[in-house]
């Protein structure tokens, strides 16, 4: 028994797919009915921004108020949580583990306690990008057995998992509109920089695929539902180095392309994190290189000379209002939560479900009158656009990462 372990880091946030040698196929009869989430509505009241960011080698995730003050460190320990969305009720946290020996894994955290909860059941597979539906009782994952790549649902005990049909799809990002009967999602088309949004009916019939925006717009990996669900928001040209990033919103038929930002430079990037609970504002980046400087696909990834801006704006573009920054702090993948519950430090001494002291809130950060924190005490975000490779036995484990901006 052995392990090999290497992965290239880039300040980038990441989409894991799991490879398995060595075993026989798993996915052979992987089909089930899907179970349609309940009709629900959002709480109408902002609560604070969860976002990831990287502090020594590892990733984790912060909570800061809308002001983006009070910053509070909710995950410590030895692996990487990514990609964080709140529960409709404000109480709970599902997010992407990333284990330091490859493979992914769906954890679920409760902000009153500070318990994690790992919700993957079969520990040979990677199962990423969690997604709570409306009525909060379900949650969208990607799982990939190294045969499979789909869209499932499961309970918030990681049980009655459902298989959602999309075929002919490399895909990432799921995200529920909020009445519950729509799935939006990127789907990839195996080329660089490829990336489309698209829809489809979340009942289990396969097919119905919407293309509301196409591959080469080189969608982010974040996206995200009006709470009206009359519109969706989303980054373009998010990783290309030599055109400018902006965010648009547009309509889930397709129509009503409305442009946000209105960057002309590689050197003035927009990202998106998405709406507020309220359906008042919209949460994003702004990143901006030096004039002249030259942008290459390394200085996207690392942020390298890079000053960033967390802003709001209103759903139409206006009022827009900076809220952290400019610094060299990069908070990735905002995503707004409902004020439903005091979000207080989480309760000292509480081990989690998994890993002792990985959010038990003993070394929450510590609220400042500075709302930047200093860029030695977090670094950014660590994407990874490398690979980890296992071997344990007969099972060889190889994770690929796929580059994103958000």
């Amino acid at each position: 028994m052995f392990a090999l372990h290497y992965r290239y880091r880039h300040p980038r946030h990441i989409t894991n797919f799991v490879r398995l040698s060595g075993l026989a196929a798993m996915a052979a009869g992987l089909s089930f009915a899907v179970a349609t989430p309940s009709q629900a509505t959002y709480p109408n009241h902002n609560g604070r921004i969860a976002f990831q960011a990287e502090v020594g080698k590892h990733i984790q995730l912060f909570t800061m108020s809308p002001s983006g003050h009070n910053m509070r460190q909710l995950t410590h320990g030895v692996g990487d949580s990514t990609r964080p969305d709140w529960s409709p009720n404000g109480r709970l946290i599902a997010f992407e583990f990333d284990l330091p020996v490859g493979g992914c894994h769906v954890r679920l955290l409760r902000l009153s306690t500070g318990r994690i909860v790992d919700l993957t059941q079969d520990k040979d597979v990677c199962e990423q990008a969690p997604a709570f539906t409306p009525s909060g009782k379900r949650i969208i994952f990607v799982r990939f057995d190294g045969d499979i790549e789909a869209m499932w649902s499961m309970n918030l005990a990681g049980g009655d998992r459902h298989r959602i049909r999309v075929a002919g799809e490399q895909l990432a990002a799921p995200a529920v509109s909020p009445d519950g009967t729509t799935l939006s999602f990127v789907a990839y088309n195996g080329k660089d920089l490829g990336q489309a949004l698209e829809t489809v009916p979340l009942d289990g019939s396969g097919g119905g695929i919407t293309r509301l925006m196409p591959y080469r717009s080189n969608i982010a990996i974040k996206q995200d539902w009006a709470p009206n669900g009359r519109h969706l928001v989303f980054t373009k040209n998010a990783d290309r180095p030599d055109r400018p990033a902006n965010i648009f919103t547009i309509r889930p038929n397709g129509t009503g392309l409305h442009r946000l930002t209105h960057s002309r430079s590689p050197e003035l990037r927009f990202n998106v994190g998405g709406y507020s609970p309220n359906g008042h504002w919209i949460v994003y980046r702004k990143t901006s290189f030096p004039t002249g400087a030259t942008i290459t696909a390394e200085t996207l990834e690392q942020g390298l000379k890079g000053q960033f801006s967390v802003y709001r704006m209103h759903p139409d573009g206006s009022g827009k209002q900076r809220i952290l920054g400019p610094s060299t702090f990069l908070p990735r993948y905002l995503d707004w939560g409902p004020a439903t519950i005091s979000m207080t430090r989480p309760v000292d001494g509480v081990p989690t479900a998994v890993d002792a002291g990985l959010a038990d809130g003993s070394a929450a950060a510590t609220p400042s009158t500075d709302p930047t924190p200093s860029s030695t005490a977090l670094r950014l975000v660590g994407a990874t656009t490398g690979l980890t490779l296992v071997s344990a036995g007969a099972v060889s484990l190889l994770r690929r990462r796929r580059r994103d901006t958000a």
